[in-house]
């Protein structure tokens, strides 16, 4: 049993958890023994530092919205997607790994490579210091929505670091700007209102 288990099985929704020294062999046997246990957690290590979050009730609404779009867009816009969800990626010579809150394939999947897009929700954490992992693990694009004060980024892998754009690469019909106002009806109105919203634009 890992001597971090108890004190990351019992972390509170929307809790942060930072653990110092951890070693690889650790971290392995964190995410086997507690990850099967309690699959909402997100874990992030980078050369042993590890970070635990505990999603909460807002997080899941919006990161589960963005499933949604993705389905709508696949389905009514014949635009071939797979969802990747929040699959580990980690890359043991780097000593970094990371969960995102969603992620996804544009045609066809390929657990041999990372996502396409990956997609990070922050309620009460910020994601944008993790944007340099995703660059170390080769992720092409990464969506951030910031709840508060309400910033919807986008940012493209270019020569080995991110450009924040305001059209996405992967999804071109798609900008910062819609998804933002999408983002924000689903807090205020739920997910279907925003997914009507989104209908009403783009596939009618």
């Amino acid at each position: 049993m890992s001597p971090y288990q108890d004190a990351i099985e019992n972390l509170p929704a929307g809790a942060l958890l930072i653990l110092e020294d951890v070693s690889w062999e650790d971290y392995e046997q964190i995410l086997d023994e507690v990850g099967n246990r309690r699959p909402g957690l997100r874990f992030t290590y980078d050369h042993g530092r590890l970070e635990v979050m505990s999603p909460h009730f807002k997080h899941e609404q919006c990161k589960e919205f963005i499933l949604r779009l993705f389905q709508v867009i696949a389905t009514e816009l014949h635009i071939a997607l797979e969802s990747a969800g929040s699959t580990t990626w980690k890359n043991k010579e780097m000593l970094r790994g990371l969960e995102p809150d969603t992620s996804l394939y544009i045609q066809r999947a390929d657990a041999a490579r990372p996502p396409d897009l990956a997609v990070e929700i922050d309620v009460t954490n910020e994601s944008v210091r993790k944007l340099y992992l995703y660059a170390q693990l080769g992720v092409p694009e990464v969506w951030i929505y910031s709840s508060k004060p309400g910033v919807f980024s986008m940012h493209v892998l270019r020569d080995g670091t991110y450009a924040e754009v305001v059209t996405s690469a992967a999804i071109p019909i798609l900008t910062s700007e819609i998804l933002l106002r999408l983002m924000q009806t689903c807090e205020r109105s739920g997910q279907t209102e925003a997914l009507s919203e989104f209908r009403s634009r783009f596939t009618r």
